[in-house]
């Protein structure tokens, strides 16, 4: 999923291996907040935002209410999914309003549609991403099939047919939004569901409650009147549990409803983030050492002072002792990532690399990888001024 996850994962597995390694075997880990560039990039008109709640699952729904328990169906009376339905919009809103990318954000009160049978498509092929990105992706066929094949005694009489182009709007209505909210583009949500299960592994003594959130948006141009962009996609979010037995294994698993408002919690932050530059927690390692002089950094670093902590590596760069010298330059580079002079932070990781090259195989992956790590921020902080400036 995301790069701090990966991160903490290769940040543990060197901490173990170089547990059993005589030199540069001593290593933390600390916790830093990097901004990431959107996924998509909107046109430079697209400033002020309206958004709109307007789920068109509100209704029960046989067909979206079936789980499993342990490979036997079950159906859920309760219509949880329309409830995180509101709690996934609710965090996106949040999430959106959070990171401050758009000028202004509007929210329009939702649309009702309880009442209401759908007659045709309610959206088109997703055209944010590809359906090599998103492989979960329903078709607009799918979906058609989803909202016009209820059991007819599962929804009101009240049947409409949607504008093949606008779905749930018209140009007029379009035209009202943009009047009384001087908004520039509409992101209308306009359905969701969650389908779910649990079950045991016996073979890898687990279990798991897997959920499928699927979120389906329209993106309206409020100048022209026009469907901009159709985002529909499939998130998965899983629970696991190690435990002896299957009872006891399930039982650690969050209770069904909690997992399933959990899950549009991240589902509606992920979706945000995927729109608009973000901040993001990662992990970043340097090492420590039992040197007299350098443990004075500890405390410089606890309290968030690198320039002093630097000052110190600094006069160490060239320590007789190599593996001091490696240390104290590989810090030199978190030092200076820190400080936001990421150019010398590379130049400070290749150094402290070139100190043993490949003799000493953890300390050239860890350069190695900090060198890709740092290429990347690089990379991405120019994707992110450029999508500023729009």
């Amino acid at each position: 999923m995301k790069s701090s996850v990966k991160l903490l994962s290769a940040g543990l597995a060197a901490m173990l291996l170089l547990s059993g390694c005589n030199t540069l075997n001593n290593i933390q880990t600390i916790d830093l907040e990097v901004f990431v560039p959107a996924s998509i990039v909107f046109p430079p008109e697209y400033k002020n935002v309206a958004v709109r709640y307007n789920n068109s699952n509100a209704q029960y729904n046989p067909w979206f209410a079936e789980y499993s328990i342990e490979s036997v169906a079950a159906r859920d009376t309760t219509n949880i999914d329309s409830i995180a339905s509101e709690i996934y919009f609710r965090e996106f809103l949040e999430t959106l309003k959070y990171q401050n990318f758009f000028d202004t954000i509007v929210y329009i009160e939702p649309g009702n549609y309880k009442e209401t049978r759908f007659s045709d498509e309610l959206i088109k092929p997703d055209s944010l991403t590809t359906e090599d990105e998103t492989p979960g992706n329903l078709s607009t066929r799918e979906l058609s099939s989803i909202l016009t094949t209820y059991p007819a005694d599962s929804l009101a009489a009240n049947k409409i047919t949607l504008d093949p182009d606008l779905g749930l709007y018209s140009k007029n209505k379009l035209q009202q939004i943009a009047d009384t909210t001087q908004c520039d583009i509409l992101l209308s949500f306009d359905l969701f569901s969650s389908l779910d299960g649990i079950g045991y592994n016996p073979e890898l003594d687990k279990s798991y409650h897997l959920v499928f959130n699927m979120a389906f948006w329209n993106f309206y141009d409020l100048s022209d009147q026009e469907l901009q962009y159709f985002y529909n996609r499939v998130d998965t979010i899983s629970w696991q549990s190690d435990e002896i037995t299957a009872f006891a294994s399930l039982q650690k698993l969050p209770q069904r409803e909690k997992a399933l408002k959990e899950a549009a919690q991240i589902s509606a932050i992920s979706f945000a983030e995927f729109l608009v530059p973000h901040w993001e927690l990662v992990q970043r390692m340097y090492y420590k050492s039992g040197n007299s002089g350098l443990r004075k950094t500890d405390k410089f670093i606890s309290e968030g002072k690198w320039l002093e902590a630097a000052a110190i590596w600094k006069a160490n760069i060239e320590n007789k002792n190599d593996r001091i010298a490696a240390k104290s330059m590989f810090n030199m580079a978190l030092a200076s990532e820190m400080e936001g002079y990421l150019d010398a932070a590379i130049d400070w990781a290749v150094k402290s690399y070139h100190v043993f090259g490949e003799e000493n195989k953890l300390h050239a992956e860890n350069c190695k990888d900090y060198i890709r790590i740092l290429s990347t921020r690089k990379r991405d902080l120019k994707i992110i001024e450029k999508q500023i400036k729009l």
